[in-house]
């Protein structure tokens, strides 16, 4: 499969390449580029926006965490009217 560019677009991928590199190369290196400083910016969003819960807490029976979800369980499912503690 061939793709047209403008010679404009040529010169700019050119430019951005290093000596002997292909076109094909040039274009690779920069999606690989492009997709590690999308996923650096996600990571950064995620640790300063969301709240991080240690794996202790998680794994750990009779933990602060594992008491909070059980009570937000129950709580759930006493404003849905439900017996079972699932919702």
């Amino acid at each position: 499969m061939r793709i047209w560019l403008l010679d404009f677009t040529i010169e700019i991928i050119r430019t951005l390449g290093e000596r002997g590199e292909t076109y094909d190369s040039i274009i690779r290196r920069l999606i690989q580029e492009a997709g590690m400083k999308n996923l650096d910016s996600r990571w950064n969003f995620i640790l300063e926006k969301d709240e991080f819960i240690p794996l202790e807490d998680l794994i750990c029976p009779g933990s602060s965490y594992q008491k909070h979800l059980i009570n937000s369980s129950i709580h759930f499912s006493l404003r849905n009217n439900s017996v079972s503690g699932r919702g």
